[in-house]
């Protein structure tokens, strides 16, 4: 009962937050240092599920004008679904980023399963899962935290190789271009 109980709680805890307005607290972000500081806190759990966590940071520096804790939300959101999706079998998980088209660009790629051409069209849609006891809400949430920093999130996946998420964020006066 207990577990239940709480498991509703979970699910009613990211309805309210989905469903709430979102208040932007947007700063001048080094998006390379963030995929950093996101692999030293996820290592951990990836080793414990023997997944080999890689970081590709972008060549230059890119700082975008975002809302950190929101922005590593949807990114931690896909890590957490890309380490199930590989299971106790492991795999590879690579973070990276990347400036182009006018865009910052932050991928969070896995060596899972992959994921059906016929539900990548519904991933994003609230309250859709493919996983037991999922809610629905955790892409639908990243899509949104995306829409609201003018960006996009994008899927492609091949069954049996893996997936990738890619998020766009649109380029800002806040840009600094130099190398690493």
């Amino acid at each position: 009962m207990q577990r239940e109980t709480s498991r509703l709680k979970d699910i009613l805890d990211d309805f309210l937050r989905y469903a709430g307005k979102l208040e932007l607290d947007r700063q001048p972000t080094d998006i390379n240092q963030m995929i950093e500081e996101l692999a030293d806190f996820f290592s951990p759990q990836a080793q414990l599920q023997r997944v080999q966590l890689r970081v590709r940071p972008s060549g230059e520096k890119l700082i975008v004008s975002l809302d950190a804790r929101l922005i590593k939300q949807a990114v931690l959101n896909l890590m957490l679904n890309g380490l199930q999706a590989m299971g106790s079998d492991g795999g590879e998980m690579i973070l990276g980023t990347a400036r182009e088209n006018g865009e910052a660009r932050i991928e969070v790629i896995d060596t899972g399963p992959g994921i059906p051409s016929e539900v990548t069209e519904r991933i994003f849609q609230a309250y859709y899962s493919t996983k037991q006891g999922g809610t629905g809400l955790g892409l639908a949430m990243a899509r949104r935290i995306l829409h609201e920093h003018g960006g996009r999130i994008t899927v492609t996946s091949e069954p049996g190789k893996g997936t990738a998420f890619t998020l766009h964020l649109p380029e800002s006066t806040n840009w600094l271009r130099s190398p690493v």
